[in-house]
């Protein structure tokens, strides 16, 4: 089962670490990422990071520390290529907004977990802001399972409430799967860039995936989560892992409600970032604070995810933070 959740994840969960983006992997972009590029604020600089603001000033709207909200707004996207046993995904998150408080925060020194319940009664989703056309290019793409165009590249638009993406003839580009046998995210530098809209300016980033290779000694499709114990995953890091983080993500919803797409009437998300290791531990009061005992969450989806060492980070003409992961991971959905 394709994670139909995606806008979901970049909005309520992140990772912490910074980065500086390269403006010399641009070569393959052309149009509006050229034209971005000439509008957005410069990114930052690797002397700049030595002297970056906490991580309550720095990060998206989920990475506020549980003390204080920081201002501005924050925009959030991830990409990553999962792999499972039916397909290869090319998996797609967006969001832009303000900060909001956390269910749980244990956060400190770039790991840690954060973890909220959202439901359409008593904590609706948060609305993205207007930040204008964004484009996602760089990566192969190539012809779905489902036989439709995902090829480069990923153009996203705000329409109602949320954010929305597509492939260039149209198909819903959050969690589009391929072969299992191909590659669609491909060698090359993955690229984010905005033209601005109404509350967020121009923005551009450019960066690799990690060339590591990550596989999980754990049955995915068969992980359990209860509320009173943390679950351990056995993450496995082949070739070019030192210095790399892993993230996990973790989402419940109802299985009823799958096939109808987001927004679920309710649902319960953990992201965690860890420091490469054999053994990783979601702790048990993330998973408790996205469940909330919410009978209707009956399946659950467990993403583990290889990162680079930092993520890609700018701002825009305004202050206002964006930041992108790209990665390579494994997914599996299994009962709640």
């Amino acid at each position: 089962m394709g994670p139909l959740y995606r806008p979901l994840l970049c909005l309520a969960l992140c990772v912490l670490a910074c980065s500086s983006s390269s403006s010399t992997n641009v070569a393959h972009d052309t149009g509006l990422d050229a034209s971005v590029m000439r509008e957005a604020a410069p990114p930052a600089s690797d002397a700049s990071l030595e002297s970056a603001p906490s991580d309550a000033e720095s990060d998206g709207p989920e990475d506020a520390r549980p003390d204080v909200l920081p201002s501005g707004l924050f925009g959030r996207m991830t990409f990553y290529e999962l792999a499972s046993t039916q397909a290869k995904e090319l998996a797609l998150s967006v969001s832009f907004g303000p900060a909001f408080f956390h269910d749980y925060d244990d956060r400190q020194g770039g790991t840690g977990c954060i973890a909220d319940h959202f439901d359409a009664t008593s904590r609706p989703l948060p609305r993205d802001v207007d930040a204008g056309l964004i484009r996602v290019s760089g990566f192969l793409g190539g012809t779905t399972l489902a036989g439709d165009d995902g090829s480069n590249p990923i153009t996203c638009a705000i329409g109602g409430s949320y954010y929305g993406c597509t492939y260039p003839e149209g198909a819903n580009a959050f969690a589009a799967q391929f072969a299992p046998t191909s590659m669609p995210f491909g060698p090359a530098p993955i690229s984010f860039a905005g033209n601005g809209g109404n509350d967020f300016s121009a923005f551009y980033v450019s960066g690799p995936p990690n060339v590591g290779t990550l596989s999980v000694g754990d049955d995915l499709t068969a992980l359990r989560y209860d509320p009173s114990r943390d679950t351990v995953l056995h993450p496995t890091c082949a070739s070019g892992c030192p210095g790399a983080r892993i993230a996990v993500e973790v989402t419940a919803f109802p299985l009823a409600s799958a096939a109808d797409g987001w927004p679920y009437p309710s649902v319960g998300v953990v992201r965690c970032v860890f420091e490469a290791a054999a053994t990783v531990a979601v702790p048990h009061g993330a998973i408790a604070a996205a469940l909330t005992y919410d009978l209707s969450l009956d399946a659950v989806e467990t993403a583990v995810v290889l990162l680079p060492s930092a993520r890609l980070q700018t701002r825009d003409f305004f202050g206002n933070s964006f930041t992108a992961d790209v990665g390579r991971g494994v997914v599996g959905t299994s009962p709640l």
